[in-house]
């Protein structure tokens, strides 16, 4: 069981499970704000997880948006994945700014890019 009661700028590596403690989504949940969350999962699999999540909350607490088309996802990884990030980012992104496990809002050129440093 993970728990994502977490400060915000945390972001959590988790599993969906099923009753039978099987995996239905493998997905990266991220806290926003105080009672907002972000979610990234699989690029096939966004229908699948929203449906799964929807069928297994309580509904009148929890509103689900899918902001799908609104974003791009971008994996960075490698062992220079820092130093190129580093060189685009107008933000500190060295490893005691930008921590394991984190998310946090930077600009890259123009763009607001919300990052998740995760691996």
């Amino acid at each position: 069981v993970s728990k994502i009661d977490r400060p915000v700028g945390s972001a959590i590596y988790t599993q969906l499970c099923n009753p039978r403690g099987g995996i239905e989504a493998d997905l990266t949940i991220c806290r926003i704000a105080p009672d907002r969350f972000y979610i990234v999962t699989g690029s096939a699999f966004g229908g699948h997880d929203r449906h799964w999540i929807e069928s297994n909350i309580d509904r009148t607490d929890v509103h689900v948006a899918d902001v799908t088309s609104s974003r791009a996802v971008v994996n960075l990884c490698g062992p220079r994945a820092r130093e190129v990030l580093a060189r685009v980012a107008e933000e500190d992104v060295s490893n005691a700014a930008f921590p394991f496990s984190t998310v946090r809002e930077i600009t890259i050129g123009a763009a607001p890019v919300r990052a998740i440093r995760i691996g």
